[in-house]
């Protein structure tokens, strides 16, 4: 949704019916957060898929890089 949302506001720049209140600033990737209860037992819930996140993030930054 988000590429969408952003393409649209790009294009409504381009054709002036949107100013960037910054155009200096640039925002590489995205930020992502996994919230949860601070309880030893959701830690030990979310640790398998923690371990299994962080090396797929880097595979896909990886694959990204050498694409881009």
């Amino acid at each position: 949704m988000a590429p969408t949302l952003l393409a649209a506001a790009a294009a409504d720049v381009a054709a002036g019916r949107l100013v960037a209140l910054r155009a200096d600033v640039v925002v590489l990737g995205a930020a992502y957060s996994i919230v949860h209860p601070a309880t030893a037992a959701m830690r030990s819930r979310v640790a398998p898929f923690l371990s299994w996140l962080r090396p797929e993030m880097a595979r896909c930054s990886d694959a990204c890089g050498a694409a881009g």
